[in-house]
This record gives structure tokens, sequence and C-alpha cells, in this order.
């Protein structure tokens, strides 16, 4: 078997729900509840970055400033939500 499709197939094995587990243990594993909290996040950072599109043609296509200070305040958001994931990945990895 290929390296990559064995390696594949073990990260898979840890994932798989098991009969005798429950849903609390499941939940208590602390890589499921990074991966939930993750998911959070990415699902959040959509949701800003699909917010964000009308203040943009407000402010680039209209030219008004209010919308203008509601992008740079998203973008910030953003960022610093980006920066939390980037932290998370990090974490994961070296676990």
């Amino acid at each position: 078997m290929h390296l990559a499709k064995a390696r594949a197939k073990n990260r898979n094995k840890e994932w798989q729900f098991k009969p005798k587990q429950t849903i609390i243990s499941i939940l208590n594993n602390p890589f499921i509840h990074l991966k939930i909290q993750v998911m959070g996040k990415i699902s959040k950072l959509k949701a800003l970055i699909n917010a964000t599109e009308a203040d943009a043609t407000k402010f680039y296509e209209r030219g008004n400033s209010a919308a203008g200070t509601r992008l740079r305040k998203a973008l910030q958001e953003i960022k610093v939500l980006a920066q939390e994931i980037r932290q998370d990945v990090t974490a994961k990895k070296k676990a």
C-alpha cells in the first residue's frame, strides 16, 4: 500500500464512530473539540466575508464613508479570526 494512503487510512480511523463510545466521550476528545471549534470559526469567517461585500460596494461605488468604516472594522475582525484559526491549526499540527 502506498505510504500516503496508509497514513490517510490510519488518520481516518481515529475519527470513526465506535459503538462502545458515547457521545460524551467523543465530545471530550480534544481533537474533536478542536475540530468543532475550528469549523465554527470558519463558518463565522465565511459569514463575515459575505457580510462585508455590501459595505465594500457602498464604499467603492457610491463613496459612502460610513460603509468604509464598517468595512475596515469587519476586515479587522476577519484578521483576528483568521489568526485564531492559524493558531488552532498550529496547535493540532504540534499535537
